[in-house]
């Protein structure tokens, strides 16, 4: 059996070495059945590395993408045993992606509906990957684009992961960069083990990418770091966005945070501090608190209503519904004990009401030094109303006023 099998793997590989040898003669009916694809390649070529075919194209050409300087050395052992394709070494000199906005998601632009490759899979288990491109985002009318350089290092179980996004080439210093050396000790998310450090220099979302993206333009000045030994981790941020494009006014957000961990749990602290031209505030410990999935849960203690529906309404303005809303409610007061949680699921928030004044409109109650529970999430919103004493009216519908 033995011997049977090493005449088998000595035929694959003396086929598979005359084949991408004859690769570039090839070419004419590579591209004939590619055709009906839409796929074009030139300059294709070929040759082998100890075990592993290594094939090249000086360009590929398919429905909302351009590569050109490629080569795949194919890593046929990790491949057969991951029943995927895992490179041994692959480089893209330079790439342009278009994507669309599509039912399910970001895809090619032109491409039809179906499973999306998985990428992340390939960058992780692949031994090296370097790429560099351009990625254009093409919805509602508008398109923008983002140059991306990455370089992916994996010696498993170790992870040597960096990228790097700009969107002004004319600019040297306007980029986010993100450095990451892992180590996976084990399967979950809290057994990873290295450091990881982020940061971002006047990196700017223009309006066009903005609007495709469906997010304001702005401005981010950014450092962060995480970093683990096995039994702890910690992690910390700092994070200034500016120019931030809102309906009235441009804003400002700075945001600062310090977590430690273990087992892919975090508790920790920060700040925030929001302005535009008309208005600032800024809400000091915030305690928060993160979990493996993603979820995200902060607390405050205290929470001045009246100046943050003063930002709201200065960054929105009244021209659209939310801020017409907001500056109809004139809501003041103050949320104690205010809980807010973010998850895959959406945005949750709970606090305790404590001398609230709001005016009567679109269906909200004109309140007067009302106390309650607050519960609610994006689409709906629930007040439970106690304590004495307390005047409540809704003077377009009652000529009296409840006390």
């Amino acid at each position: 059996m033995a011997a049977v099998a090493a005449v088998c793997a000595a035929a694959i590989q003396g086929g598979g070495r005359l084949l991408v040898a004859a690769l570039p003669e090839l070419e004419p009916r590579v591209n004939a059945w590619l055709a009906s694809r839409d796929v074009t390649v030139h300059g294709l070529w070929g040759a082998w590395r100890h075990l592993n075919p290594v094939v090249g194209a000086e360009s590929l050409t398919l429905p909302g993408a351009e590569f050109h300087d490629i080569a795949l050395e194919l890593d046929v052992a990790e491949s057969l045993w991951r029943n995927r394709i895992v490179a041994r070494r692959f480089a893209v000199g330079d790439a342009r992606l278009r994507l669309e906005q599509g039912p399910a998601g970001w895809r090619l632009q032109g491409a039809g509906e179906g499973p999306a490759p998985d990428l992340e899979a390939f960058f992780r288990h692949s031994d090296e990957v370097r790429l560099d491109a351009r990625i254009e985002f093409l919805a509602n009318g508008a398109s923008g684009a983002v140059d991306v350089a990455f370089f992916a290092l994996n010696e498993a179980p170790a992870h040597r992961w960096q990228a790097e996004l700009s969107t002004d080439p004319a600019c040297g210093d306007c980029y986010a960069r993100l450095d990451a050396d892992i180590h996976q000790a084990g399967p979950g998310v809290g057994d990873q083990t290295g450091a990881v450090h982020f940061q971002a220099s006047k990196f700017a979302l223009p309006a066009p990418l903005a609007e495709a993206l469906g997010v304001p333009a702005l401005v981010l000045d950014a450092t962060g770091q995480w970093s683990a030994d096995g039994t702890d981790a910690a992690a910390q941020a700092a994070l200034h966005v500016s120019d931030i494009a809102l309906p009235s006014n441009p804003a400002t957000l700075t945001i600062h945070a310090t977590a430690a961990g273990a087992h892919g749990l975090y508790r920790g602290v920060g700040s925030l501090r929001a302005a535009t031209p008309e208005t600032e505030l800024s809400v000091e410990d915030i305690a928060f608190a993160a979990d493996a999935a993603g979820a995200l849960t902060l607390w405050t203690e205290l929470l001045d209503l009246g100046a943050w529906n003063a930002l709201f309404v200065s960054a929105l303005g009244a021209g659209g519904t939310l801020g017409r809303w907001l500056q109809g409610v004139g809501a003041r007061g103050q949320i104690r004990d205010l809980q807010l949680h973010v998850d895959r699921e959406g945005i949750a928030y709970e606090g305790l009401l404590n001398g609230a004044y709001t005016e009567s409109f679109n269906g909200i109650p004109q309140l007067q030094d009302a106390s309650g529970r607050l519960r609610g999430h994006l689409n709906a919103l629930r007040i439970a109303l106690a304590g004495a004493p307390l005047r409540a009216a809704m003077p377009e519908h009652f000529d009296g006023r409840w006390n």
